[in-house]
């Protein structure tokens, strides 16, 4: 019995002194996840840092890329500006000639109202092609008044060509134009305060 009980108090110290052991791990290893998760939660502020760098970084580039231009009829004095949007090698009028009167040209440019301006976006497979369809070009020009407007382009880099057609077709007529050049990813906003282009 006595020998009995020496190996059970070996069998109760070789256990116990395997659970010191596990309990030791165990601490080494829970200290090592608090590390880890300690580094993720600065990793996290970090990443959300950065991602408000970059939401105020975007505002920036957008404000950047924005336009706006002086509503058509704001001007008192002087010519009027025709807005003529020219991009993807066409023209846009940004108001039509109805039956003596001006309505927004919602056929070829897609317009979203803002709180204080209406965005302008003209539609790819919309639009007046020259020279392959100046007649329609020129039909638009008959209905302007050379004495009281003159045409205001707004020109995106892939469409000198038809700008340049466009302008000469105006010249022709008698009427004064002036132009904007835009950058490629720039937005058109039209308001009742904005920039013209002035007549040449």
């Amino acid at each position: 019995k006595q020998r009995e009980l020496e190996i059970s108090n070996l069998d109760a110290e070789d256990l116990l002194e395997k659970l010191e052991q596990a309990k030791a791990e165990a601490d080494a290893g829970l200290t090592m996840e608090k590390k880890k998760a300690l580094e993720l939660e600065g990793r996290l502020r970090q990443l959300k840092q950065q991602e408000q760098e970059l939401i105020a970084q975007r505002k920036a580039a957008r404000e950047k890329q924005t336009v706006r231009l002086r509503l058509p009829r704001e001007r008192i004095t002087g010519q009027e500006p025709a807005w003529v949007l020219v991009r993807y090698g066409k023209l846009y009028p940004t108001y039509l000639r109805q039956g003596g009167r001006e309505v927004r040209n919602q056929i070829s440019i897609r317009w979203t109202e803002q709180l204080d301006s209406r965005k302008a976006e003209p539609i790819a497979n919309q639009g007046i092609a020259v020279p392959r369809n100046d007649g329609e070009w020129k039909s638009y020009l008959r209905f302007l008044d050379a004495r009281r407007e003159y045409v205001a382009f707004v020109v995106w880099p892939d469409s000198y060509k038809a700008f340049n057609v466009a302008k000469v077709s105006a010249v022709s007529r008698g009427m004064s134009y002036g132009w904007e050049i835009q950058e490629s990813s720039e937005d058109i906003y039209f308001s009742a305060v904005g920039t013209a282009p002035n007549p040449q």
